[in-house]
Parts: structure tokens; sequence; C-alpha cells
């Protein structure tokens, strides 16, 4: 995730590179360069919807290790973590646990 968003990042800073390379040439690619910058625009936007929930997540842990140090950067990763949701879920479900229990035999 934090990989693509590097990438969208670069690409960014490319297209103003060009730009500003390009004009200072003579070429003019400025409606060119502003599609492009629309399109990653739009990529971004959608790489911060589709990891919307993991942003929030590493942010609410980052605060959480500053404030509160090592322990509210646990505490708030747990808070959030699906797998300890899911456990939390079949001890309340008490026939799927039993379910579980008896496949593991």
């Amino acid at each position: 995730m934090i990989e693509v968003l590097r990438m969208i990042q670069e690409g960014e800073k490319l297209l103003k590179k060009l730009k500003k390379e390009s004009s200072k040439e003579g070429f003019t690619l400025t409606s060119e360069i502003e599609m492009l910058e629309k399109k990653v625009q739009t990529a971004k936007e959608g790489e911060l919807k589709k990891y919307k929930e993991d942003i929030i997540d590493l942010i609410e842990k980052e605060i959480a290790s500053r404030y509160y140090y090592q322990i509210g950067k646990i505490k708030m990763g747990l808070r959030n973590d699906k797998e300890i949701k899911e456990a939390i879920s079949l001890f309340g479900d008490l026939d799927k646990y039993n379910k579980l229990l008896a496949n593991t035999k």
C-alpha cells in the first residue's frame, strides 16, 4: 500500500519536472501533462479509498505510540485487529466454537 502511494507521489514529481522542462525547451505539452496529472490524481484518490482502513489504523497506532508509547500502540493495534475481532465473535457463538474445536481433533 505505502509503496503504491510512493510510486504515485514519484509520478507527480516527474510530471512537474516534465512540465517545467518542456516549457523551458519550448514545447507546448500542457494539455497532455494536465491530462496525465488528472489521471494520477484519480489513481491517488482510488488508492486512498482502497486503503482507507489500513491508513487510519497506521495513523491511530502512530498517534497512540507517541502519546502512550509502546503499550498504546499495542492496545490500538489489538482494537483494530481483524483476527482479534473474529476470535471475540467466535467466543460469542458457542456452536461455531465447538464445531471448530471438533474439527481439530
